[in-house]
C-alpha cells in the first residue's frame, strides 16, 4: 500500500472545513519525512480551510499519541480544549 491522506471536505457558507480521517505511511517508509512532506503539500493547497483531525496512533507500530500530537503541532495544529478524543485544529493561514 502507498502513502496517502484520506480526508473529507465540508463546505460552509463563509468557510470550508477539511477533516483528515487518516494519514497512512507504510511501515518501511516511516521515520523518513514522508508524512511531513505529504501533509505540508496537503495543507498548502488548503490554506483557507479549517482543518480538523483526530490524533490517534494505529496499531501498526507508529508513534504514540504524545509523539503524534507533537508532530501535528509542528505543522500548526492545536488541541481543542476539553477534547477527550484528541481532536486538533489548524485555522486558515492568511
Amino acid at each position: 500500500m502507498q502513502s496517502k491522506i484520506l480526508s473529507t471536505k465540508i463546505p460552509g457558507d463563509n468557510f470550508d472545513i477539511t477533516y483528515i480521517r487518516k494519514v497512512y505511511v507504510p511501515q518501511h517508509r516511516r521515520g523518513k519525512g514522508v508524512a511531513r512532506k505529504m501533509l505540508e503539500k496537503f495543507l498548502e493547497k488548503r490554506r483557507s480551510h479549517y482543518i480538523l483531525l483526530e490524533a490517534h496512533p494505529f496499531d501498526t507500530g507508529g508513534p504514540d499519541a504524545r509523539a503524534l500530537k507533537r508532530f501535528y503541532r509542528s505543522l500548526g495544529f492545536r488541541c481543542l480544549l476539553g477534547s477527550h478524543l484528541n481532536l486538533m485544529i489548524r485555522v486558515p493561514q492568511c
